[in-house]
């Protein structure tokens, strides 16, 4: 169909009758256009134009409110009440940056992580809960003093993009003897101004902070949150995140170290309808078009629990190492953590209660590896010897032997048995392994060397 037949049927299509001048359908089938005749083609009528430019118009202006409509759709709240309020009730409070919702609980005095009871983490001894984290300024700190913290987000991208809409707190409540917890929740993007001024004063009074995976999500975000919103970050207090320590602990165990994991495996609690973490964002900005809101009380709740277990693992990992009620496994982890962090007379104590416990043949290469470890920071070098001839005998490896190599001919002066190691392979580079060999093969021909005063 040619140009003059579409300008035809757009006028038929606009109710006009179409110009006399333009050529019929069947004028394309006819013969060749004898080229003396005057053009056939017609010069579109100025109010045809405003016709077509009329309605070229209306088309784009029903396809921009279309796509208004639908992007200020994703920002609405739903017309209707959230049916969330009548079995977890929020109130709506109100500061200077305007409003937001929350809920405020104090928790039972018996409440319980499975078999750990709440009240058991104002017994945790904060100094070797320091040495578990590496971190010596959370030595003087108290639990009693301590927020708490664990966010839901709108995506785990982190960036400017992402927003915590649940930021869930717990502390202990001196007045009332138990630990208070409480849920900020955005019930539209715009309350979140509001949710950070409130924040900040529960942040601003806490003596250190207690997360999960805080320092590379929870705080960053928060950060930024404060940032984009022009306001100063206020905390800037010791931080215990959890995740680290549940790494150097239960590094090898077989139930990995995420949160639910390790409810599982320590406290032998396992959720009942929670809903999972992957579906928490899709949660709630479903709820935000007028979805369902059974899972964002879903969300709430997983928050909740939460906050909760860190409390049970700040009062499992905060026994000291005589009580301890860790697996085996899990002390040897402990003493290795307290002799990188120098607390030699701790890690003793954790190595004497796992040696109490029994020592099983699944960890007992790591546990002389660990003493060995420690003996040498105490220059205990016979000591630390033996506990290496004992990893030996569980399983031989070049990194053992290089280490005894290097006790048996700088510190115990006992070259021919440091000699029979090297010839076994250190796992040093060739040319570093000859010129070991070398040198102890010199010192092996010469006169017998005797141990350094001082040495064992």
């Amino acid at each position: 169909m040619g140009f003059s037949s579409r300008l035809k049927r757009f006028a038929n299509a606009s109710g006009q009758a179409p110009d006399a001048a333009s050529p019929s359908d069947d004028d394309e089938t006819h013969g060749p256009v004898d080229a003396a005749a005057p053009s056939r083609v017609s010069v579109l009528p100025a109010t045809r134009e405003a016709v077509l430019l009329d309605d070229l118009r209306a088309r784009m202006a029903k396809a921009l409110a279309k796509h208004e409509n639908k992007s200020t759709r994703s920002r609405d709240l739903p017309d209707h009440e959230p049916t969330y309020r009548e079995s977890l009730p929020l109130e709506t409070i109100e500061n200077g940056s305007g409003s937001f919702e929350r809920r405020m609980r104090l928790e039972s005095p018996l409440a319980r992580v499975g078999g750990v009871e709440l009240t058991e983490a104002l017994e945790a001894n904060l100094p070797w809960l320091s040495v578990l984290a590496l971190d010596e300024s959370l030595a003087p700190c108290r639990v009693e003093g301590a927020l708490f913290l664990d966010t839901e987000t709108t995506g785990l991208a982190g960036g400017t993009g992402t927003l915590a809409f649940l930021v869930g707190l717990a502390w202990w409540n001196a007045e009332e003897q138990r630990f208070s917890t409480e849920l900020l929740f955005l019930p539209n993007f715009s309350s979140e101004a509001a949710m950070l001024e409130h924040l900040e004063s529960r942040l601003r009074v806490a003596e250190f902070l207690v997360t999960f995976n805080g320092k590379s999500f929870d705080l960053p975000l928060l950060k930024t949150r404060f940032a984009l919103n022009r306001r100063p970050f206020p905390f800037d207090a010791p931080h215990l995140d959890l995740l680290h320590v549940a790494r150097r602990l239960h590094r090898g165990r077989d139930f990995g170290v995420r949160l639910q994991a390790l409810e599982q495996a320590l406290f032998g609690l396992e959720r009942v309808d929670d809903i999972p973490s992957a579906h928490v964002a899709q949660a709630y900005l479903a709820w935000l078009r007028g979805g369902d809101s059974t899972p964002v009380r879903a969300v709430l709740e997983h928050n909740v629990q939460d906050v909760l277990t860190m409390i049970g693992l700040v009062a499992l990992y905060g026994k000291p190492p005589a009580s301890s009620t860790l697996q085996g496994q899990e002390l040897v982890a402990a003493a290795r953590t307290a002799t990188k962090a120098k607390a030699h007379e701790q890690a003793r104590a954790v190595l004497a209660a796992a040696e109490d416990r029994g020592v099983e043949a699944s960890f007992a290469r790591e546990f002389h590896l660990a003493k060995a470890a420690l003996c040498k920071h105490e220059a205990a070098w016979t000591e630390a010897a033996t506990n290496l001839e004992e990893a030996r005998a569980w399983l031989d490896d070049d990194r053992v032997r290089l280490d005894l190599a290097k006790i048996y001919e700088h510190r115990l002066r006992d070259v021919r048995t440091a000699l029979e190691l090297a010839e076994q392979g250190t796992g040093e580079a060739p040319a570093t392994l000859d010129r070991r060999k070398t040198r102890l093969s010199k010192k092996s021909r010469g006169k017998p060397q005797t141990k350094l005063p001082g040495f064992e």
